[in-house]
C-alpha cells in the first residue's frame, strides 16, 4: 500500500523531494537542473518507500486485525518523511518500528497481568500504566539498538506527526499544541531514554528500569497533573490501533 500525502504538511518535505522548474535559467541551465533535482527526487522516494514498506510489513498483521485507519492516513506518511528529513535511514526506522511493535504487544500483557480493566472488564492500555509502560520501554530500547538522539528524533516526530494529524499544529507561529495524552507519551519517552543511556544502568533491562521509574513517580501514568492509580479503574483505552504505539 502506497500512503497518500496531503500538501498541507509538504512544507515540511525537503525542497528536493519536489521538481520545480526555474524560470530565470536557460533552457540547457534548466535541464542540467531539472536533471540533478530528478536524481535527488528519485533517490528519497525510493528511501520514503522503502520505510514505508518496512513499515507496512511490520503493522500488517495487527492492521488487518484492527482494521485500523489511523496508520494508512497523512499522519504516517508524514512521519516516516519527517524522519527521513532528519536523516534516519530506512532500516532505522524499520528497527524502531519493529521495537514500537514489541513493545506494544508487551504493553497488551502488561495490562493484562496488572488487571487494567474498566468496570465492564475490558482491557486498558491507553492513558494510563500500561501506556507509560509501553513509551517507555520503547524510548529505553531504541535507545540502546540506535542511540539516544535517534531515539528521540523518532519518539518526537511520532508526536508531531499525530498532533498535526488532530490540527494541533500553527502554521504561522510553527509550534505543536499538544494534548494532554502526547505530553505524557513525550514525558514518558524522555524518561526511558535518560534512564536507558545511563551507564550505571547499562546491565538492567528495560522492564527492571521501568519498574524503577513507576516506584519513583518518575513516569507519568495518567494525561492529568497529578497522577492517579490505573489499576481497576479508567476509561477504555484504544490499544488496537495502529500507528506505532498508538
Amino acid at each position: 500500500m502506497r500512503m497518500r500525502i496531503d500538501a498541507g504538511f509538504t512544507s515540511d518535505i525537503p525542497k528536493n523531494l519536489t521538481r520545480q522548474s526555474n524560470h530565470s535559467k536557460t533552457t540547457r541551465e534548466k535541464n542540467s537542473t531539472r536533471s540533478s533535482k530528478s536524481s535527488s527526487y528519485e533517490k528519497n522516494r525510493d528511501a520514503y518507500h522503502t520505510a514505508a514498506k518496512a513499515r507496512n510489513d511490520v503493522n500488517a498483521q495487527m492492521a488487518r486485525k484492527t482494521n485500523d485507519k489511523f496508520s494508512k492516513t497523512v499522519s504516517g506518511s508524514t512521519e516516516i518523511y519527517m524522519n527521513l528529513r532528519d536523516g534516519l535511514k530506512p532500516k532505522e526506522l524499520q528497527k524502531a518500528y519493529e521495537i514500537a511493535n514489541e513493545c506494544r504487544e508487551a504493553g497488551v500483557k502488561y495490562a493484562k497481568d496488572h488487571n487494567l480493566r474498566d468496570s465492564k472488564g475490558n482491557l486498558i492500555t491507553w492513558d494510563n500504566e500500561a501506556d507509560a509502560y509501553r513509551h517507555y520501554t520503547w524510548n529505553a530500547k531504541m535507545t540502546r539498538e540506535l542511540g539516544k538522539d535517534k531515539a528521540e528524533i523518532i519518539a518526537t516526530n511520532h508526536e508531531k506527526a499525530a498532533t498535526r494529524y488532530r490540527g494541533g499544529y500553527d502554521k504561522k507561529t510553527k509550534t505543536y499544541n499538544y494534548s494532554d495524552t502526547s505530553k505524557m507519551d513525550l514525558h514518558n519517552n524522555k524518561v526511558g531514554r535518560d534512564m536507558a543511556s545511563d551507564p550505571r544502568n547499562k546491565n538492567k533491562s528495560a522492564d527492571e528500569l521501568f519498574d524503577e521509574a513507576l516506584k519513583s513517580k518518575k513516569v507519568r501514568t495518567s494525561p492529568s497533573r497529578r497522577n492517579r492509580t490505573s489499576r481497576g479503574a479508567g476509561r477504555r483505552g484504544r490499544g488496537g490501533r495502529v500507528n506505532f504505539l498508538r
